[in-house]
């Protein structure tokens, strides 16, 4: 069945970067070609994880499609998506093991770097699959750490046109993330899986960032805090550690990691993709996963934000 779930995961990729050639996307210039010369990345991507997935038997190696609760909005998704036509077993075994990374940021917008922060984990063998929780920041009731983004929803849309629904359920999208702050995403995303992660032997949540975010003013201080309240909210077998993806310019982040009461994994740059650069410069929408293309049609056409 996991092998018949990538197939059809990876006909999903192929359908988004197919859009690529249309004629209607002739606006986007030289970036038309250079969009749809990824694909061969996506194919090793899979790759990778269905050679990951095969043989997947070890005793008490919890499913990885496993049922894992991302919402308590059954009409979250589009009824075509495959967040809600994928079927995933609902009951996992009763002593099992899990691993699930988490990805979350302003995401204005989603772009390949996210995406692939996510994807790496998994076909690394780090985790079983990845969880993309964009922040509220300017959205109601939400953030005001920076009210300039763009509104939440429209985020949220980037994020599952951006590849995350194509590559559901390696990676899964979460609103859990929609009001206040991290602790309250946590929270949310914790309480809706109890049932699931008290009656499972261990489990292990990844918390993925970039590099640069670890050279914040206050970022160990914030982190240690927060993170320590998190922890505090899982079962006592569970653990909570960091994955750092360097980025250009932040590579010295050991530094950083060291300060942190959690155990810390430093992995190589995946992409230089950034949002504010793809906000700046329409060139930089060739960061883009195809599907995202069209919601920065006006952006790339005339100069707007999207906010």
């Amino acid at each position: 069945m996991e092998a018949q779930k990538i197939r059809a995961l990876e006909d999903a990729v192929i359908r988004s970067f197919s859009l690529i050639e249309r004629e209607e996307y002739s606006f986007l210039g030289p970036m038309q070609e250079t969009i749809a010369s990824r694909l061969p990345l996506f194919h090793t991507i899979a790759e990778r994880i269905k050679r990951r997935m095969q043989g997947w038997e070890p005793e008490g190696k919890i499913d990885p499609w496993a049922g894992f609760v991302t919402t308590d909005d059954p009409h979250a998704f589009p009824a075509t998506s495959r967040h809600r036509t994928v079927q995933l077993h609902e009951k996992p075994p009763a002593s099992a093991r899990l691993s699930f990374a988490v990805v979350h940021g302003s995401f204005d917008p989603f772009h390949l770097g996210h995406l692939l922060m996510g994807l790496d984990a998994v076909a690394d063998g780090t985790c079983d699959f990845s969880v993309i929780i964009p922040n509220a920041d300017r959205s109601a009731g939400g953030s005001t750490v920076k009210p300039e983004k763009s509104a939440h929803g429209w985020r949220m849309r980037t994020a599952f046109e951006g590849g995350v629904d194509d590559f559901f359920p390696v990676t899964r999208l979460s609103p859990f993330g929609s009001v206040d702050g991290t602790y309250s995403a946590y929270e949310r995303l914790i309480g809706a899986n109890r049932p699931l992660l008290d009656r499972l032997d261990e489990v292990t949540i990844v918390v993925i960032i970039g590099s640069d975010i670890a050279f914040r003013e206050g970022f160990t201080a914030w982190t240690n805090d927060t993170y320590g309240k998190i922890r505090k909210l899982l079962p006592s077998r569970a653990d909570l550690r960091f994955r750092i993806v360097a980025r250009e310019g932040f590579t010295d982040c050991e530094r950083y990691a060291n300060t942190l009461d959690f155990p810390v994994t430093i992995v190589p740059e995946i992409s230089c993709a950034s949002s504010s650069a793809i906000r700046k410069d329409p060139v930089s929408a060739v960061w883009l996963y195809p599907r995202a293309v069209p919601l920065l049609e006006s952006f790339l056409l005339y100069g707007h934000s999207g906010s």
